[in-house]
C-alpha cells in the first residue's frame, strides 16, 4: 500500500496498491480514521511499473508524507530500491518517506541495502539509525507488535521464514532535510549521548550511538520497559536521563 499526503492541503490525496481489495480494506480504514473518500484519489496500479506509477503521482504532488506499507515485501529486490530511489522526484523539500514492513531476512537485508544507499539519492536517514556504515544488523529489526499472522505464501513460498505469534516490524524513516530524530532531542539536551536501544535481551541494554553499543546502566527512577528502538540519553557515565518511547 503507498500513501500519499499532498503538502499544499494536508489530507491524504493519493492511495495506490495493486489489488482491489486492498484498496477497499484501505478506504474502509480510512474513512474510519476521518478522512472522507472523496479526499483520496484511489489507483490500482502494478509497483513494478515504476514509470507509470511516478507518471500517475506526480501530477498529484508533491508530497510531504509517502508511506509505504507492507509492499515492498512483495517486490524483487531491483524492483524496491528502484521504487525508493524515484520517490525524491515526488518529495517536498520538508517532506519525509516513511517505510513499515513485516519482519522477513529479506526485509532486513533490503532496508539496510536502502539505509546505505539513501545519501546517494539525496535522502538522509531520520530514525533508526542516522551512522552511515551502522555494523549493527539488528537496529534495523525493532517494533514489537503483537497480532495474529496468517499463514500467506508468496509465489508459492512462506511469507515469514519461521512460525510466531508476534509479528516484527521494520521501519525506515528518509528525508530531504538532513536531520535526524536525535537532532530534536540533542538540541533540547546537547549534553547527553542520544541514541535508539539496539540490544534489549535479558538485562542487558544498549544504545547505539555513533556507530557504537554503549551499554547502560539501569535507572530505578525511570518507569519504563527499555525496548529496542526506543531512544535513551545518556549521561557521560552511561545513565540513562531521558527515555522516549517511539
Amino acid at each position: 500500500m503507498w500513501l500519499g499526503v499532498d503538502q499544499r492541503r494536508w489530507f491524504l490525496t493519493t492511495a495506490l496498491d495493486s489489488c482491489a481489495e486492498a484498496l477497499d480494506r484501505q478506504r474502509s480504514l480510512i474513512e474510519k480514521a476521518g478522512f472522507l473518500s472523496k479526499q483520496v484519489h484511489w489507483h490500482e496500479k502494478d509497483l513494478c511499473d515504476i514509470d507509470s506509477c511516478m507518471k500517475l503521482v506526480r501530477k498529484e504532488g508533491p508530497y510531504y508524507l509517502i508511506f509505504l506499507a507492507n509492499c515492498l515485501t512483495e517486490l524483487k529486490q531491483d524492483v524496491a530500491v528502484n521504487l525508493v530511489r524515484r520517490l525524491p522526484e515526488i518529495l517536498a523539500d520538508n517532506g519525509a518517506i516513511i517505510i513499515a514492513e513485516a519482519q522477513r531476512t529479506y526485509i532486513k537485508k533490503l532496508i539496510k541495502i536502502l539505509a546505505d544507499t539513501a545519501g546517494s539519492w539525496g535522502l538522509h536517514i531520520y530514525y533508526p539509525c542516522p551512522a552511515s556504515g551502522c555494523p549493527y544488523s539488528w537496529c534495523w529489526v525493532w517494533r514489537y507488535h503483537k497480532y495474529k499472522f496468517p499463514s500467506m505464501k508468496v509465489n508459492g513460498h512462506p511469507l515469514q521464514e519461521e512460525p510466531r505469534d508476534e509479528l516484527i516490524s521494520s521501519w525506515l524513516i528518509l528525508t530531504r532535510q538532513k536531520v535526524s530524530i536525535y537532532d530534536i532531542f540533542s538540541k533540547k539536551r546537547p549534553d547527553l549521548l542520544w541514541g535508539p536501544i539496539s540490544k534489549s535481551t535479558g538485562t542487558q541494554r544498549c544504545v547505539c550511538h555513533g556507530n557504537r553499543e554503549l551499554p547502560f546502566k539501569m535507572d530505578d527512577n525511570v518507569s519504563a520497559s527499555y525496548k529496542r528502538g526506543n531512544i535513551v540519553g545518556l549521561s557521560s557515565e552511561l545513565d540513562v536521563k531521558e527515555y522516549h518511547e517511539m
